[in-house]
């Protein structure tokens, strides 16, 4: 057991006492070099969760300068950071480059010294990052940003050259497997996401039964469909399909305020809506904005923009509001409306759909359109009986998909706390 004396740093802690603890400024240098008129000799880079990274100057994701001459270049060994928005604690924040390119303006590119290893360096600002030490620097709240002097004169602690590299080379290959253990397991649950659409667009468009004869659907991306159901288009089995007025009401704390639902508040069921941490609007906007329409059980709410496939079912008796971004369809009532949220789920719907898909920005899905694509449609009772069927089968995969998701929840707390150990000396490489 090694002695331990305390940093003077809060957020590391006792490091042994062969280690030393001063500034980043020491070991590290930061000098912006801006590419000008040879930014076609340099390959552009970027910094992601997975690290650095080359990207096409063509990649037009996000927001994107007019021209490249105005970015910085980072040579490989480097370190880069982006320190900027710091509220936003689900970025990447620092990375290693293994690579030499051009890099934004807004990042910080920091040139090491002697007297310390870079990839262990690295290993300390990940570690400082996942524990959001970055976001309360020199401030007694979240800032939003941090720039390269006020990182200079943030405090690292480190062991001699040796050592360092020890730690470094054990980080990277346990980092590595953890990673591999990661990819594993994103890749199962992507297989099961898959299969889970498999079984649902089975039982939408084949039924539940496999002797049943089938017919021909007419529609390519449908096939056969068992005898005796149709193809409907979907204005056909459905009363309304509406949204409400397109402007945002503003925030309201009332104590008759009534939820207001945005895309990224939609779960599978309203039952599993989270309606106390979504937005809430006074109830005079609420009675204003439902004259419209209002929400009731059996109802469907589909997400128009971002991923299309993203649909609730309301099973709960209770007043709320989606936002503008959302339709509500209405069935009739030879539709369950459970049914139908069930093949908007379908690779049939989705392949349908797409034709509709006004994707010059983001993916929009409109009024006119929703109710032009075609729908298989089962009489009513075999429609209960596939979305009891799928409620059971669906509830199977997903309980599997949020195991494995606990399961890589598990594996990142792990990496975390390993890197944390080793890069301020709690524990050491054998």
């Amino acid at each position: 057991m090694r002695e331990m004396k305390e940093s003077g740093v809060e957020w590391i802690g006792k490091i042994p006492n062969s280690w030393a603890s001063d500034k980043v400024k020491y070991h590290f240098s930061n000098t912006k070099r801006i590419v000008g008129t040879k930014v076609n000799e340099y390959q552009r880079l970027a910094l992601t969760l997975k690290g650095v990274i080359k990207r096409s100057k063509d990649d037009n994701e996000g927001l994107q300068p007019s021209e490249f001459r105005g970015y910085q270049i980072l040579k490989n060994g480097e370190l880069v950071f982006k320190l900027i928005d710091l509220q936003n604690t689900a970025t990447s924040r620092v990375g290693l480059s293994s690579y030499t390119g051009i890099v934004s303006p807004a990042y910080i590119v920091l040139n090491g010294k002697d007297s310390i290893v870079p990839s262990f360096a690295e290993k300390y600002f990940l570690s400082m990052w996942h524990r959001n030490i970055f976001n309360h620097l020199g401030d007694s709240g979240v800032r939003s940003n941090l720039n390269a002097q006020e990182l200079l004169n943030v405090s690292i602690a480190y062991p001699n050259i040796t050592e360092q590299y020890k730690i470094a080379d054990f980080l990277d290959q346990k980092c590595s497997e953890i990673d591999a253990l990661t990819a594993d397991i994103q890749t199962q649950i992507e297989t099961l996401e898959e299969y889970k659409k498999s079984v649902i667009t089975e039982a939408v468009t084949k039924g539940l039964d496999p002797n049943v004869e089938m017919k021909d659907s007419g529609v390519e991306w449908i096939g056969k469909i068992p005898k005796g159901w149709i193809i409907k288009k979907i204005r056909y089995v459905t009363t309304s399909i509406s949204d409400i007025d397109h402007y945002m009401p503003s925030d309201s704390d009332d104590e008759n305020s009534i939820p207001y639902l945005m895309i990224g508040d939609l779960k599978d069921r309203t039952s599993k809506v989270d309606f106390e941490q979504c937005k809430h609007i006074s109830y005079i906007d609420y009675k204003y904005l439902s004259s419209k329409r209002k929400n009731q059980i059996d109802d469907v709410i589909f997400a128009r923009y971002a991923t299309i496939g993203t649909v609730t079912y309301i099973d709960t008796n209770r007043d709320f509001l989606v936002s503008y971004a959302c339709l509500t369809i209405k069935t009739h009532e030879n539709m369950y409306g459970k049914f139908l949220f069930y093949y908007f789920k379908s690779k049939s719907f989705l392949e349908d759909v797409s034709q509709y898909i006004n994707s010059n920005t983001q993916g929009n899905v409109g009024k006119d359109s929703l109710a032009r694509t075609k729908m298989v449609v089962p009489p009513i009772n075999e429609q209960h009986l596939v979305a009891d069927f799928l409620d059971q089968k669906c509830s199977e995969i997903d309980l599997t998909i949020s195991e494995k998701q606990q399961q890589l929840e598990t594996l990142a707390e792990y990496k975390k706390s390993l890197i944390y150990e080793y890069v301020t000396g709690k524990k050491e490489v054998a």
